[in-house]
């Protein structure tokens, strides 16, 4: 299988077979907990081994994510995700207690992506086997490719950092 990514921080390549698992594995976590289009998982952390899967899993389930710099102070941080509320929050272990912090309005779960802490759910639970991946289907896009699949936050040069949504159809198929 070819490498899809080296992950310098713990020296691990990823194949593509192992990001697809990994991402179907999510997936099938994802639906466990019923969620759906309307719903969103947070993502607060830096590019490691299982950033991409989280995000496969995420586009697999039609589940949209929402991005967000871990380097954020916690007022931006309390402010990015205050506005799409993710009911599941991965982040690295260092951000765990500013996320945790940051989002104790509504309370997510939290999951460690890296640096992981001990009594604390981690990423490396939702990667266990399941009889169910090899039969997995992803999701079909329930409202069209007009359907929110990521929102990223914008600089905010101007103030607090916005959420910016983006469809499936300008993420996969965006004209030049």
């Amino acid at each position: 299988f070819l490498p899809l990514q080296i992950d310098d921080d713990d020296d691990r390549t990823v194949t593509n077979q192992e990001a697809l698992t990994w991402g179907i594995r999510i997936a099938l976590f994802l639906k466990g907990r019923r969620m759906r289009h309307d719903d969103i998982v947070g993502i607060a952390a830096r590019n490691t081994t299982y950033l991409t899967s989280v995000a496969l899993g995420c586009f697999f389930n039609c589940t949209p994510f929402h991005g967000v710099n871990p380097s954020y102070q916690e007022d931006a941080l309390s402010h990015c995700f205050g506005i799409t509320k993710p009911s599941v929050i991965f982040c690295d272990g260092r951000d765990y207690e500013k996320i945790k912090n940051a989002t104790k309005s509504f309370k997510p779960d939290i999951y460690t992506i890296s640096e992981h802490i001990e009594g604390v759910p981690s990423i490396l639970e939702l990667l266990e086997p399941n009889p169910k991946e090899h039969f997995y289907q992803p999701e079909k896009l329930t409202l069209g490719a007009d359907q929110t699949v990521c929102i990223m936050c914008s600089s905010g040069t101007t103030g607090l950092p916005k959420a910016v949504t983006i469809s499936a159809h300008k993420l996969m198929f965006e004209n030049p």
